[in-house]
């Protein structure tokens, strides 16, 4: 399983731990604390067991932030994609209308009326695909927000070990 390496450090040093302290509070060997700092790959056990040390859900030091880029970077894709087929399709539009005007097929006053409505069709469709985008990139940022810092739940999970130590000491 992957694991946020860094919620895990910060989480030790919000909780004034050492890499030692935590191996014992854990019951986990010290090379695998320092595997699991160093690389982020631990096993499920691991995972649980540190998760109970800082009184969190093991979900909340799951990595997750090579998938939200993976996400983030499909919806670029898709933005490009929609933006060249519409570009394309309206400019092979207008080749069609300006080819028929030429041809003789259509008369001045049809083919700027062709020309007229598919350049609106093509601002529509661009403000609706660039409305499309925001709505997703802002609830992308959303979503960091949620899970920040390094988009993983660190803030959420450091907050509420916060609380947690400030209640054990009062």
């Amino acid at each position: 399983m992957k694991v946020n390496n860094e919620l895990i450090r910060a989480l030790r040093t919000k909780h004034t731990m050492s890499q030692e302290a935590l191996t014992e509070a854990a019951n986990l060997s010290p090379r695998t604390v320092q595997r699991i700092e160093s690389s982020g790959l631990a096993s499920l056990e691991s995972t649980m067991a540190i998760a109970a040390v800082f009184e969190i859900e093991p979900d909340a030091l799951e990595d997750t932030r090579l998938e939200e880029a993976r996400i983030a970077q499909n919806v670029r894709r898709g933005l490009y994609f929609g933006m060249a087929g519409l570009l394309i399709g309206a400019l092979l539009a207008v080749v069609g209308v300006v080819l028929d005007f030429i041809a003789g097929g259509a008369s001045a006053k049809q083919a700027g009326l062709m020309l007229s409505a598919i350049g609106a069709f093509t601002g529509l469709f661009s403000a609706l695909i660039g409305t499309l985008a925001h709505r997703q990139r802002k609830s992308l940022i959303e979503l960091d927000r949620a899970l920040e810092p390094e988009g993983s739940g660190s803030k959420q999970a450091i907050d509420k070990t916060s609380t947690m130590s400030i209640r054990d000491k009062g």
